[in-house]
């Protein structure tokens, strides 16, 4: 790359930064970067999941999840479940066999579900 083409990169990179928030100007001219910013969450998918928990009144599993989420892949519901679960918003509630009958999965359910409805799903 020559030196004019990775000036424009890089003008375009930090153009593209400081629009979504990533990094911040001072009146100096310095750039200082924003430690609060975080990728926006813009899955669709995932919002269908969290209402479907919400929906679930009583215990529910993965396996739940994925039935009333048709599109849902058995990694991503799981690793929603994982986040949640360190967050404090979910906890395991005991374990029930699997429907082909070999093995077991965990049954989660909602900690406190307002605090659940205003924090997670917002």
């Amino acid at each position: 790359m020559e030196h004019g083409q990775a000036s424009q990169s890089l003008k375009r990179a930090l153009k593209d930064f400081e629009a979504r928030g990533e990094i911040t100007r001072t009146p100096s001219g310095l750039i200082k970067y924003n430690h609060a910013w975080r990728r926006a969450d813009k899955s669709p998918l995932k919002d269908k999941m969290l209402r479907a928990m919400y929906v679930q009144n009583r215990d529910f599993s993965s396996t739940d999840i994925r039935r009333l989420v048709a599109d849902a892949e058995k990694s991503h519901v799981e690793k929603t479940i994982r986040r949640l679960l360190a967050d404090g918003h979910l906890h395991r509630v005991g374990r029930r066999l699997c429907g082909h009958g070999i093995g077991a999965e965990w049954l989660y359910n909602i900690s406190d579900r307002v605090s659940f409805r205003v924090d997670v799903m917002r």
